[in-house]
């Protein structure tokens, strides 16, 4: 996945450059130009940080974002061929930000795993010079609440709406998977829950399973995976009611 996110945003930046290398006439390269090729870039550092997130949400080492980022610079670096091009970056270490990554996944119905970094893009050539800051954060956030509701003696419903967003807005999960609580256990919810899952189209998901537990307070979590494939996990106590 990473070296595919890789290989795509190189590709994005070549392109812009062979359009650069076909279109430009007499050697004068046109701002329109210049302008697409940043946006190249922004792109592919966005593309950087979704597959450096989506690694270490399941688990990978944190350094694979400044090892992956050292090599997109690298890239980008050779594929600018109308003068000089560096392109460097830092890992976000501001509040809440250690090293890059943003990973919080609470007991209390909230869940986020986020990257960010600052990236300083620098241009000088006969046609053109430009010094280009911008930031680029990646987020996948949870918010789960519930309540559960007695089905007799030892038969419990559990009732969940879950909110999934990104960095920008409210997005669609790829993947969802609901645990309970059993005593010491956590039991994953399957069809034989009668699990139900409603996607309203819009990152809202209504969620209902019954369980074989008493009737009371029921400790839930929720593992989302988006579109990207990035990870976030999200518990929540669904009060008895």
């Amino acid at each position: 996945m990473i070296a595919a996110a890789l290989a795509i945003a190189l590709i994005i930046c070549s392109a812009t450059m062979y359009v650069h290398e076909v279109a430009k006439p007499s050697g004068n390269v046109h701002r329109e130009f210049l302008s697409e090729f940043v946006l190249a870039v922004k792109h592919g550092s966005k593309n950087v940080l979704v597959s450096s997130l989506a690694n270490v949400s399941v688990g990978g080492e944190n350094s694979v974002l400044r090892a992956n980022l050292e090599r997109w610079c690298s890239l980008v670096e050779k594929q600018y061929v109308f003068g000089e091009c560096l392109l460097s970056f830092s890992l976000s270490n501001s509040s809440p930000y250690m090293n890059g990554f943003y990973i919080n996944w609470t007991n209390k119905g909230y869940g986020i795993s986020s990257a960010a970094a600052n990236f300083i893009l620098n241009i000088h050539g006969d046609e053109a010079t430009a010094e280009i800051s911008y930031q680029t954060v990646v987020s996948l956030r949870l918010v789960v609440n519930g309540t559960s509701e007695s089905l007799g003696p030892e038969r419990t419903r559990v009732n969940l709406t879950l909110q999934v967003s990104n960095e920008a807005a409210n997005t669609l999960a790829k993947n969802i998977t609901v645990y309970y609580r059993d005593g010491a256990t956590w039991v994953q919810a399957n069809s034989s829950n009668n699990l139900l899952v409603v996607d309203y189209g819009n990152g809202t998901y209504r969620i209902s399973f019954s369980a074989s537990i008493p009737p009371e307070n029921v400790r839930v979590s929720t593992r989302v995976f988006d579109t990207r494939e990035i990870l976030a996990v999200a518990n929540a106590t669904c009060s008895y009611v």
